[in-house]
């Protein structure tokens, strides 16, 4: 979790995550562990600003290591996990 934190401060973009009705400031760290996301959950990541293509790239990668699958549809960005 710290990792992602991490990452996601690097960004200028705004970069939420979003699980079911919840979402959180992906730069927070507490806001990050009150998530609670583990693997296999499905999440949303979001990201506005002038870096967000490269902010949410960066972030999927993260996730997809921990097995964490991302929601695809035509509102979110699809990535693939390798």
């Amino acid at each position: 979790i710290a990792y992602l934190v991490q990452c996601a401060g690097q960004f200028k973009s705004d970069i939420r995550i979003e699980e079911d009705e919840k979402f959180i400031n992906a730069k927070s760290i507490m806001g990050t562990i009150s998530l609670a996301i583990k693997e296999d959950d499905t999440i949303s990541i979001v990201a506005t600003g002038e870096d967000e293509d490269k902010a949410v790239e960066e972030i999927c990668k993260i996730l997809c290591w921990l097995n964490i699958e991302l929601l695809r549809d035509e509102f979110h960005p699809f990535f693939v996990c390798d």
